[in-house]
Parts: structure tokens; sequence; C-alpha cells
């Protein structure tokens, strides 16, 4: 799409002001890296209800194999460069309004074998596992954008920086540190 091609336009200026390379992953390319450097999560991986589960497993183990930045393509860069980061996810507004911010995982920092992706790579695996999706009728077929959100997506992503930075805190461990990148959409 349009909006497709000028992100990746963007994208790639960025990477080539910072000395970096740019790639764009398809489907195959992603199913080989799980396959292949994390077999532990390839069954969950080929077996998740929706494609878009595959997508969020799919960034979180690019970055653990290669580090960098990682962005949908929907989203434009608001900079031209980014600094290194242990772990960077972006803050964008809640749908219709300009004054919340929620955690989103849109656009992604993350420094190559940082043992905290692993981490969240089980926390989605054990998300998958422990809400059902079930039968027609239940509370998770019937949301099935909360299910999404909840396993794989921004909520469980949410949810589990929250816990690590917490438990982090309380056994007086250093910070995880997740600094906030703004986007443009």
């Amino acid at each position: 799409s349009p909006l497709f091609c000028e992100s990746s336009r963007r994208w790639k200026a960025v990477a080539i002001s910072m000395g970096a390379s740019y790639h764009i992953w398809n489907a195959d390319e992603v199913d080989t890296l799980i396959k292949e450097r994390y077999a532990w999560l390839f069954k969950d991986y080929q077996t998740t209800r929706y494609p878009v589960m595959r997508c969020d497993m799919g960034r979180v183990a690019i970055l653990h194999a290669y580090g960098g930045i990682y962005s949908d393509l929907d989203c434009f860069p608001p900079r031209s460069e980014y600094r290194k980061a242990p772990l960077a996810a972006c803050r964008t507004h809640v749908r219709d309004s300009r004054k919340k911010l929620f955690l989103d995982m849109e656009v992604l920092i993350a420094g190559r074998r940082n043992p905290i992706l692993v981490k969240w790579l089980k926390h989605m695996q054990e998300r998958m596992h422990s809400i059902k999706f079930s039968k027609p009728g239940s509370h998770w077929y019937n949301a099935k954008m909360r299910y999404i959100w909840w396993t794989t997506g921004p909520l469980s992503m949410a949810g589990f920086l929250k816990s690590e930075a917490d438990a982090r805190k309380q056994n007086g461990q250093e910070p995880l540190v997740v600094e906030h990148l703004c986007t443009n959409r």
C-alpha cells in the first residue's frame, strides 16, 4: 500500500543515516528464524489462533537474534536517528484520546541477545496456554481482539514488563530499562 511504501522509505532513510542495514522480513524468514533458533516455541508459534500473534512473537525473536529497531509498517519515524537502548518501546495515544498514553509494540528497540526478550517470548507462550480460547460463547472466544492483546499483544507486553521491573526491584537487581519512544501514525 502507499502507506507501507512511505513508511518503508522513511525507516530506510533512518537506517542509512545511522549507518545500519534495513530489512523487511517476510513470513518465511520469520518462520525459519523461529524454527532454527527458538525451536522450543515453534509448535505454539505455528498453531497460534491468529496470524498477528505470530507477528508479535516474530518481532521479539528478530530483536533477540539481531538487535536493532523493529517497526510496524503503519508507523513513521518522528526523528532521523535513535540511540541504542537495552530495551525501548513506544507510547501511543489510547484510541479516541489525546490525553491518555499506553505502551505499545509498534516500534521496539533492543540490544542483541537481551535475555529479557527470551523471557518475554516465554511469557507469550505461557499466556497462550493459560488463556484458553475454548468453545464458542466463552469470554475469550467472543473477545478476539482482547485475546490477542492479552496473550501476545501490547497488554501482555505491558504486564510482562511491569512484573519483570517489579521483580528486579524487589531482588535488588539493576532496573529494567524501558525507554519510551514516540511514533507518528
